[in-house]
This record gives C-alpha cells, structure tokens and sequence, in this order.
C-alpha cells in the first residue's frame, strides 16, 4: 500500500493530515508516501514537505515545474507498479483516523 498527497497552498491542513498519517498505526508495515506539490505551492507549504520525517517508509516529493491543474495531479499522483500495489490518494485537505490502515489491509484481505 502505498500513500500519494496532493498538494498547493494549505500548509496548515496539510500538516494536519501529514501529522495524522505520521500518527497511524502501521504496524511494522513498509507504507512509502509520495508527496505532490503543485508548482505555486508556497514557500511553507515546500518546508513543511521538505521538513516532514516519514518514519514508516521512503518518501519521495514531486514538485510540479509547470501548472497543471487538479486533474492531472490527481492522474499522475499514483501508478501501480504490480497487479497487487495498491495505492490511497489524499488530498491535502483531509485527515486520517489512527486505524485507517488497518481498515485499508483489512478491507484489501477480505476482498482481494
């Protein structure tokens, strides 16, 4: 299971919910995270990306150079590397519950 945040311009909703996932249960499970930031993301919303500790995996930010508007940050957020890569797209402006991924890789064990 892999994490993709999209995000602009709402710093302090984004640090709620990076805050949020960094407070999850992961239970020892390798969850890497994939940070967007559109190209006007502004100057706090680039530092708290570039200061956020992913503990539960690698994190890797993508910064957008050209506008490209909601839509194909959206597309372009996540890829599936396999037939069993599962991804959860976040907007910038939600926040997780502590047992988000154990519903997740419940869900995923029942139904798949």
């Amino acid at each position: 299971i892999e994490l993709s945040v999209i995000t602009y311009d709402r710093p302090g909703s984004l640090k709620r919910l990076l805050d949020s996932l960094q407070n999850a249960l992961h239970f020892g499970d390798k969850v890497d995270i994939r940070v967007n930031v559109e190209h006007t993301g502004d100057p706090e919303t680039m530092q708290i990306v570039n200061d956020f500790k992913w503990t539960s995996g690698h994190k890797f930010v993508h910064h957008r150079v050209v506008h490209a508007g909601l839509l194909t940050a959206v597309v372009e957020s996540w890829f599936p590397h396999s037939r069993h890569s599962y991804g959860v797209l976040l907007e910038d402006d939600v926040e997780v519950s502590r047992l988000y991924y154990a519903w997740i890789k419940m869900a995923l064990l029942r139904y798949r």
